[in-house]
């Protein structure tokens, strides 16, 4: 199971109407895609839902979010879900996501020795669990460690939140995801941006190194976000 980074319209995100990386490769080089979610694999073609209502019901239920979070916002949740808006997609992989979660953790509890490398069992450093701790309540990170689906407003938290699809993600927000990233830069590895767009051409491994993963995680998640706030479009991860 891949994961990707979607940056464009709910709409068109639903409905199906965008590529990730393997896709486009797939298409440009004639050969068939599968995806495998977890609820079963589907082809190019399958498990996309007709236009219909959902562009509608992405405006419902950014209103029914943006209502209940009322005082709490200073601004509606407003961003583009025009049919033409762009989108952007990259795939920071789970081992680039990983770094970038330890990356974070770590910085935010130094005393504690990060990994050489990524292990599939990330989630039980000694560091993460601390910043996941009480649900992320007292982390500094938590758009980076806790968001699934990161909207174009700016405020400080994340909320839990029913998707289009019934599942309860963290939602937040991609400006304050992106002051996040910039920060964690600036304690860390201090990238400017050739060194960020070079972090990107390394591919993480499984069990590789951590140094690696981070950086890579990092590149992606920032250049999206960027992205993100640039088109006023929301951000997403996809498995």
């Amino acid at each position: 199971m891949s994961l990707d980074l979607y940056a464009g319209p709910l709409f068109r995100y639903y409905m199906g109407d965008w590529e990730n990386l393997a896709q486009r490769y797939a298409r440009e080089n004639g050969l068939k895609y599968v995806a495998v979610h977890p609820e079963g694999e589907t082809g190019d073609d399958e498990g996309r839902l007709e236009a219909g209502d959902i562009r509608a019901s992405v405006e419902t239920w950014r209103e029914v979010m943006t209502e209940g979070l009322g005082s709490n916002i200073a601004e509606p949740l407003l961003w583009n879900e025009s049919p033409d808006a762009p989108y952007f997609t990259d795939r920071p992989h789970w081992d680039g996501y990983a770094g970038l979660m330890l990356l974070a953790a770590h910085e935010e509890h130094p005393e504690i020795d990060p990994p050489v490398s990524v292990s599939p069992e990330w989630h039980d450093d000694p560091a993460f669990a601390k910043s996941a701790a009480n649900d992320y309540s007292t982390t500094e990170y938590i758009q980076i460690l806790s968001g699934e689906l990161w909207v174009p407003t700016k405020f400080e938290f994340t909320f839990k939140f029913l998707d289009l699809t019934g599942r309860q993600i963290h939602v937040g927000s991609a400006v304050a995801l992106l002051e996040q990233l910039q920060t964690l830069n600036d304690r860390t590895y201090k990238g400017q941006p050739w060194d960020l767009k070079a972090w990107r051409d390394e591919l993480p491994t499984e069990n590789g190194s951590f140094e690696v993963a981070a950086r890579f995680g990092l590149s992606v998640f920032t250049d999206l976000a960027r992205r993100a706030i640039d088109n006023k479009v929301p951000l997403r991860l996809d498995y």
